[in-house]
């Protein structure tokens, strides 16, 4: 006596399709690499101070670095994300444009520049979520250190995807004086009293290196 065995040739058709379907996800995960590499901050890279006072508003501008400083970081870029870490960066108060010498002269003093020339950043950890493939949006856990005391901030920021090999990463944020032990309201030398509130904006210009990139 045989047997004979029916085959659902609807049932071996819709499996096939599934294992289709498995392998081309499959190959599209594996196509979705991870790009790791290192970034060096670019000198035309331009931090601004803006505050109010009694005499009205004020705007400071500099650059975080020198030509002879770069500064490298740590960069990762994935399907949805990029990732930097360590982007660190000293904004010299010296250095501050403020369009008016008595206004940078009474600054100087408030901020103690004598015994402490820089205004120090360190972004520690950066992560931004894309928007249309270049342009992304998030946010960055950051070290502000201002007259020796420190003080950790969230700011928001964007990132341009200017090239191949070129960024930028903006972000503005309001930091309060009394957070570094200035006194409210701080009397400046002869001309201001400056209020607590300060806004600091920053836009960072990135290339990525030539060197070895980062073991991820």
């Amino acid at each position: 006596m045989r047997m004979v065995c029916a085959v659902n040739f609807a049932a071996v058709k819709k499996a096939s399709a599934l294992i289709f379907i498995l392998i081309l996800g499959t190959g599209l995960c594996f196509g979705q690499v991870k790009e790791y590499d290192c970034l060096v901050l670019q000198v035309i890279s331009e931090v601004t101070v803006q505050g109010s006072a009694n005499i009205g508003g004020f705007k400071c501008y500099t650059s975080p670095l020198t030509p002879e400083d770069p500064l490298p970081s740590c960069f990762e870029k994935a399907p949805g994300y990029i990732r930097i870490t360590e982007v660190q960066f000293d904004i010299p108060v010296d250095d501050f444009d403020c369009g008016n010498p008595l206004i940078l002269r009474d600054l100087k003093d408030v901020l103690e520049c004598d015994e402490h020339p820089f205004i120090a950043f360190n972004l520690n950890h950066l992560m931004a979520r894309d928007v249309n493939g270049l342009f992304y949006q998030g946010e960055v856990e950051a070290t502000t250190t201002v007259r020796g005391q420190q003080k950790d901030i969230l700011i928001p920021i964007e990132v341009d995807v200017l090239g191949p090999q070129e960024y930028k990463v903006a972000g503005r944020t309001t930091i309060k004086l009394s957070w570094y032990g200035i006194a409210q309201p701080s009397r400046m030398f002869g001309l201001l009293t400056l209020n607590d509130e300060v806004d600091v904006c920053f836009d960072l210009y990135f290339t990525k290196s030539n060197g070895i990139a980062p073991t991820p």
